[in-house]
């Protein structure tokens, strides 16, 4: 018996690792136009961002199941995931400051919050919705480089 939940938590890391990989992927598409376009956050921005909150959001899901079974303690599995957006929230604040309190910046850091929450998504097992988020991301990122170099050619 022992042997068997053994092998289920294996499994089940194995899924959880599996899902950090994908977050992985989708960091580096949404970080890849950014690089292309030489702005601050880049390819391993987006990538460690994405894989760090989808880590983080299995510690929140799954991290604390032994606490949990005694039931001897509740536990808020939410606050993991709000601490991510809190996390966020100041690093967004840095990178718009580095730029000396001018508005610059709100477009990575739109991007990079779009990151923690295609990682949040992973890491919570929403695949459809972090992928169809990530090709949104890109799309957005895309378009109006896309009208700009349409309304340049002209």
């Amino acid at each position: 018996m022992l042997e068997e939940l053994g092998n289920l938590k294996n499994m089940n890391e194995l899924v959880h690792l599996i899902r950090i990989l994908i977050a992985t992927l989708c960091g580096y598409l949404i970080g890849y136009n950014r690089e292309k376009h030489i702005k601050a956050a880049g390819i391993k921005a987006h990538m460690l961002i994405c894989i760090a909150s989808s880590l983080m959001m299995l510690i929140s899901k799954y991290g604390f199941i032994d606490v949990m079974s005694s039931g001897a303690y509740s536990w808020d599995v939410s606050r993991v995931a709000a601490g991510i957006i809190t996390g966020m929230g100041i690093l967004g604040g840095i990178v718009i400051v580095r730029d000396r309190g001018a508005a610059a910046g709100i477009n990575t850091v739109a991007g990079l919050w779009a990151t923690v929450g295609v990682g949040m998504a992973l890491g919570a097992g929403m695949y459809i919705s972090a992928i169809g988020v990530v090709i949104i991301t890109m799309l957005v990122q895309r378009i109006p480089h896309l009208a700009t170099e349409i309304h340049d050619n002209d």
